[in-house]
């Protein structure tokens, strides 16, 4: 259903759109109160539309904890759906998470946007640039304010926001949605990634290092990524081979994750192996997934938002690229603390502006990447993990 309505977004969504914004940029509407709202000190109602997906949603986090610091007396609603509302329930500069019905009942949609619309929101803020209905919605609930991208394929977007800045994958996404900000004169303090592990989650991943016999160095491998997105998966043999060779060069412990629906994958791998592996639990929520990739020494990850979480949570990444830009997506840590690996094909990254293109090259890009690329890569950072796995057993050997 989920292809359905992006298929249906695209097509009429950019039509709906085209009209919109042309009846916008005859009308010159909300110009004139862009002024209006750039005072910290008001009490305003902001809405933040984020539908999709988890990985980006990860590398909006900076985002918002520069509005709240800018409008600390402000409401700040997140619009998303239930696929990335586990992480916006946990972030703290949020007051309110609202999720979109991804139904093919237009009644169903049309009484969800006028409940919506009944909060009366100041400004709205679409961090989807190609999701028609995240821009149609931020000119529907009919803010004083609303803030919006524009890319080249769609240049007339712009017409619909009263504020709008052009979406690029020149420069990382965490930076492209600041930008936004910095259009409103907003104070940028910093851009650092960060996530909100509970209690709990600590808890269950203590637990199960322990159980397991898991210690320093163990290395995660997180081979999956959404169904959508399968052409980013580097092949799980090769994974099981990289393991089994980090095993033996380092003595490595390693650690295979998967998120819900993607079990087969590291099963797979695990068979395959010639060593031990250890299987972390499939249903684990967001949080415990983070707390996990937070103990791991280095973590080995295609392109995905476990390995955006990796980042966050500060564990040094070794990323394999295929058809994304790494430019747009690279793990956003200091750049001693990731490698990316990819090849650099005539024709990659092909993805653009969220379209993905069928490939005619049998995914060369994501196949052409071998083993011996991956283990030199590892051997490349493994004097830092070194030195950290050095310095955690300092602090505890203190404490």
């Amino acid at each position: 259903m989920q292809n359905m309505l992006k298929e249906i977004d695209k097509t009429l969504g950019t039509f709906l759109c085209w009209l919109v914004a042309h009846w916008c940029r005859a009308k010159r509407k909300f110009i004139s109160n862009t002024r209006l709202l750039l005072n910290a000190e008001d009490n305003l109602n902001i809405l933040i539309i984020k539908l999709c997906c988890l990985g980006d949603a990860v590398l909006l986090i900076p985002t918002l904890r520069n509005l709240r610091k800018n409008y600390p007396r402000s409401s700040i609603t997140v619009l998303t759906t239930y696929r990335t509302s586990n992480l916006f329930d946990t972030i703290p500069y949020v007051n309110q998470v609202i999720y979109f019905p991804l139904t093919r009942n237009p009644l169903t949609i049309l009484r969800f946007i006028l409940n919506v619309k009944k909060q009366n929101f100041d400004i709205v803020f679409s961090f989807d640039p190609w999701y028609r209905i995240a821009t149609l919605l931020s000119f529907i609930l009919k803010p004083k304010i609303n803030v919006g991208f524009f890319y080249t394929g769609l240049p007339f977007l712009s017409h619909i926001f009263a504020i709008s800045s052009e979406y690029t994958e020149e420069k990382h996404v965490v930076e492209t949605y600041l930008d936004l900000l910095k259009l409103m004169n907003l104070d940028i303090t910093d851009s650092r990634l960060e996530f909100f592990v509970d209690l709990n989650s600590f808890q269950f991943a203590d637990k199960f290092f322990i159980e397991n016999g898991l210690s320093s160095p163990v290395i995660g491998i997180f081979p999956g990524s959404s169904e959508r997105w399968a052409s980013k998966r580097w092949p799980a043999s090769r994974y099981a081979q990289v393991a089994d060779a980090l095993i033996t060069q380092l003595g490595a412990k390693i650690l295979l994750l998967s998120g819900k629906g993607q079990g087969d994958i590291v099963r797979e791998i695990f068979t395959m192996m010639q060593g031990r592996a250890i299987i972390a639990p499939e249903n684990t929520s967001v949080s415990q997934l983070a707390a996990l990739l937070a103990k791991c020494d280095l973590v080995i990850s295609n392109d995905s938002a476990p390995m955006h979480i990796a980042a966050a949570v500060d564990t040094p990444t070794i990323a394999i690229f295929s058809n994304v830009s790494p430019v747009a997506y690279h793990p956003w840590i200091e750049p001693y603390k990731y490698i990316v690996v990819r090849k650099n094909m005539p024709c990659s990254p092909c993805v653009k502006f969220g379209n993905m293109p069928s490939c005619y090259f049998q995914y060369r890009c994501i196949q052409e990447i071998s083993i011996e690329d991956v283990i030199t890569a590892v051997l490349q950072i493994w004097p830092y993990i070194e030195l950290r796995i050095k310095s955690k057993s300092v602090k505890v050997d203190e404490q």
